[in-house]
């Protein structure tokens, strides 16, 4: 029969003498338990005494019995050689950590084995952070703990793999303590091997991409910023098989991320201190290996700056024009700081998954003011201008986005289709990310065209074999997707009239109500064939699928089959009296209607003559 763990003997020997009433009898054990982990601290060092040491803090000190104990005469004892005890343990950690990394491997060994028992196991690390370990079951991470199976040894080469070495679910925190602790650094970690580094790519769970993702997203002056600043260093430049000029994308990506601030060593051993309080095995390591990481920074930036001036095409393809997209980026800020301020709440709000019941209330009366003014400042003549109010400019995407999320969470269905088919006629190029995204995959497109053979685009550009065809699109372009499949998807069914070949909407007449204003057709005799369609090679647009982006060709279409003739007439609209207004007898109009409620309806476009003719609206926008 396999024996218990001696902190459950112990906590079911001290907790039932404690039920029973005998306090005494459980100091007893708790004086004999102290007494204990100092002679075994003493005798074996930390490692030895560790388990009894736990036990004593977590029963005899913080248990439920210790009050009953603290008045009893010997209780001091516990105290003392508890105190004791915690002052071995860490001497010896400061003893280990006082001997500086590196040198010999004997050394290096030597070193490891010291190493505090929170950094042997997940489990000790957690309960050093005072969380409460798990016992029986499937091993499943404790909240607000260190991600399971972190502390292993890494017998992976991310070269041959697309996800994480310790299983799913690692963040940046995970790879924080792991480095924290030393493991995988050169001259800390005797199994360190040169062979398992990271590669050239960057699937979605690689600690670069994820430290990267967190200094995006934490406070930038922030001590766990800062330690976040020299785990992505270290994973980029330290941990990284560089490949020149192949991997050339990827030392953008670690270059951009981290840009041209370098903390410090007074800097690093503030963060440590305030990130893991007390630990100066943790601070000693960080120090160190953000000293060998800064060598190898420089050798990988000589590298690449060499590459750099031996192929400026392939400088200006990623480095040139996501610089152009930045300073672009830079001026939209300063020039739209105003309506930024009142939108950028709701965009947030728009991206996120859900109802959007955080949407302010008086969201569209917000949000129509700032279209306003961008069509003031655009102008639109044309369905041409009408997408660059819409989708085409930063400013108007963004207005678009929040509007769809807020006539959705209005149950202005009609209104929430028209925005989100707007939006689904454009690209998101909001956030500098996304800009630069867009400007480096457009100058890779340009290179296609201008050097039509492989041999001539390799010679150019010699990291090209090594570029994806398709890379990871932005998180904020998936999550406004994800907004427009919503729209898509949702219950209701909005039709749209005026679109229906043969089936125009000319307007006979217009009839107020206490609801808004009912708009009557014209009846029309129709003939029509069949249509056959098929794509040509022109790109149209980008369709997001996932993290995937692929291009929407344009299709040629032709009619087939016989005429069919039949009398049609679109169904009456009621539109609202600002909307009627624009209408005249004679015009021809499209609206979306919900189905189940008349009302949620929207005028989309409006034609001064029968024939689409002189367009007065188009997408709900009136020209100028």
């Amino acid at each position: 029969m396999k024996p218990l763990p001696l902190l459950l003997v112990t906590s079911l020997a001290v907790s039932t003498v404690a039920r029973a009433g005998d306090y005494r009898g459980a100091l007893a054990m708790c004086q004999k338990d102290a007494r204990t982990a100092v002679l075994r601290i003493q005798k074996g060092g930390p490692a030895e005494g560790a388990s009894m040491f736990r036990t004593v803090e977590e029963m005899c000190i913080k248990g439920k019995g210790a009050a009953g104990m603290r008045e009893l005469p010997g209780y001091e004892d516990v105290l003392r050689d508890y105190e004791e005890a915690k002052r071995l343990m860490q001497a010896a950690e400061d003893a280990a950590a006082a001997v500086s990394p590196g040198g010999d491997a004997q050394s290096v060994t030597a070193r490891w084995e010291a190493k505090p028992k929170r950094c042997r196991t997940t489990d000790d690390w957690d309960v050093a952070a005072g969380l409460k370990p798990q016992t029986g079951g499937i091993r499943r991470r404790t909240p607000g703990g260190i991600a399971w199976g972190m502390f292993f040894e890494r017998s992976w080469d991310s070269r041959s793999a697309s996800t994480t070495p310790f299983g799913g679910g690692s963040g940046p925190d995970d790879y924080l303590a792991r480095l924290a602790c030393g493991y995988d650094v050169e001259g800390v970690d005797p199994s360190f091997d040169k062979d398992r580094l990271w590669g050239g790519q960057l699937p979605d769970e690689d600690p670069r991409r994820l430290l990267a993702r967190a200094l995006q997203t934490g406070a930038p002056d922030s001590p766990r910023s800062t330690l976040h600043r020299v785990a992505l260093m270290f994973h980029c430049y330290a941990s990284t098989g560089w490949k020149v000029p192949d991997h050339y994308s990827t030392y953008l990506y670690c270059d951009e991320a981290l840009g041209k601030t370098v903390p410090t060593q007074g800097e690093i051993e503030a963060a440590s201190e305030a990130v893991f309080p007390g630990r100066a095995w943790e601070k000693v390591n960080l120090v160190y290996a953000a000293q060998r990481t800064l060598e190898a920074k420089k050798e990988v930036d000589v590298a690449f700056t060499q590459a750099e001036s031996q192929a400026p095409r392939m400088k200006a393809i990623f480095r040139g024009s996501a610089d152009a997209a930045r300073r672009e980026h830079a001026e939209f800020l300063t020039r739209y700081a105003e309506e930024l301020r009142t939108l950028e709440p709701m965009t947030a709000e728009a991206l996120r998954r859900g109802a959007h019941e955080q949407m302010p209330a008086d969201c569209v009366e917000k949000l129509l003011p700032l279209r306003a003014r961008l069509e003031a400042e655009l102008q639109p003549k044309d369905e041409a201008g009408v997408q660059a109010l819409r989708t085409g400019h930063s400013l108007g995407f963004q207005i678009t986005e929040a509007l769809t999320a807020c006539y959705l969470a209005r149950g202005h269905l009609a209104r929430a289709k028209l925005e989100a088919e707007s939006l689904m006629k454009g690209s998101r190029r909001v956030t500098e990310e996304e800009k630069v995204f867009h400007a480096r995959l457009g100058a890779q497109w340009q290179a296609k065209r201008d050097l039509p053979t492989k041999e001539q685009r390799v010679q150019a550009i010699p990291n090209w074999e090594s570029v994806e065809d398709y890379p990871q699109v932005p998180e904020t372009e998936i999550a406004s997707n994800d907004l427009m499949e919503q729209v898509r998807h949702m219950e209701a069914s909005i039709n749209t009239i005026g679109d229906v070949r043969g089936m125009l909407a000319v307007v006979v007449s217009k009839r107020e109500t206490p609801e808004g204003v009912w708009i009557t057709f014209k009846k029309f005799t129709s003939t029509y064939r069949e249509m056959e369609c098929r794509d040509t090679n022109e790109i149209v647009r980008l369709s997001f699928v996932g993290r995937s982006v692929h291009p929407v060709y344009r299709k040629e279409c032709k009619e087939v089959g016989p005429l069919r003739k039949h009398t049609v007439q679109a169904e009456p609209v009621l539109l609202s009296k600002e909307e009627a207004d624009l209408v005249q007898k004679g015009m021809q109009l499209k609206a979306l209607v919900n189905q189940n409620n008349p009302a949620d309806s929207v005028l989309t476009d409006l034609w001064k003559q029968q024939g689409a003719k002189q367009p007065l609206v188009i997408d709900g926008i009136r020209l100028h």
